[in-house]
């Protein structure tokens, strides 16, 4: 059983969390950081069932994104083919207190385009994508078998297991 507190980003109006990620196994070669566990703060969205990685922050874990395969993603504003890494751990505690193994999670890149090189925000259009930040989804609860709990009256929050 653990537990990690949430913070309230009053500028984005999100619970946050502050956890560390690395590369279980390096997608492409090279990448000197690959194994070694990365700090970050991630958006808690209890909405997104894939956990999502700013481009810059993959950039940090060593991920040669170019080199990725894609997948499609979908969003409330439709699908979206986007970069893709595999063997993700994510720990939300000391040592192995609250280590997540994902088989991957998505980046979301900056500059992202459609088809004839058009801007193709979807399926992130207005949302937390276009900030650069990266979004701690579902799949890390369902994997602790967690339960989240949001108190907006007193802006805090906890992920317990």
């Amino acid at each position: 059983m653990g537990s990690l507190e949430l913070w309230y980003a009053a500028g984005f109006r999100r619970f946050m969390a502050d956890v560390s990620i690395a590369i279980a196994a390096s997608p492409v070669s090279g990448g000197t950081s690959f194994g070694n566990a990365v700090p970050a703060s991630l958006v808690v969205d209890s909405g997104s069932n894939v956990t999502v990685l700013s481009e810059e922050l993959a950039w940090r874990l060593g991920v040669e994104i170019d080199e990725l395969e894609t997948r499609e993603l979908g969003g409330v504003t439709g699908v979206a083919r986007r970069p893709f890494v595999r063997n993700v751990e994510v720990f939300l505690g000391p040592a192995d207190d609250g280590a997540v193994h994902l088989p991957g999670v998505a980046i979301a890149r900056a500059d992202a385009r459609g088809p004839g090189g058009r801007h193709d925000p979807a399926p992130w259009s207005g949302s937390l994508m276009g900030s650069g930040l990266s979004i701690l989804g579902t799949d890390v609860a369902r994997a602790l078998g967690a339960r989240l709990m949001l108190d907006f009256a007193r802006l805090k929050g906890t992920l317990e297991w």
